[in-house]
């Protein structure tokens, strides 16, 4: 999923849900994303979460997804605030931005 970005229209984030048991840090979710995507489509932002908005049929509502990153992350580019909902931006802490 992407989010709004003022410079290039969107930036790369992961909502990732682990599986019972599985532990994994944001570094590592990009070093693998590195490894197997071109650069662009590496997240600039990793989410925990421990479900997806889903319809009654299972799909998962990525426009849901996309309404709660703008929320979160706000939609006015590089510099916006974080505001520390559980995202993260390479490591950075959200209160640096």
């Amino acid at each position: 999923m992407s989010r709004q970005f003022s410079k290039f229209g969107e930036e790369v984030a992961a909502w990732v849900k682990l599986r019972a048991g599985a532990t994994v840090t944001e570094d590592e979710i990009r070093d693998f994303c590195r490894t197997r995507l071109a650069h662009f489509k590496t997240p600039r932002y990793v989410k925990f979460v421990e479900s997806f908005p889903t319809t009654v049929t299972g799909k998962i509502q990525k426009f849901k997804i996309r309404e709660q990153a703008i929320l979160d992350l706000g939609s006015q580019g590089p510099r916006s605030r974080l505001g520390g909902r559980g995202w993260s931006c390479f490591g950075r802490n959200p209160g640096q931005w």
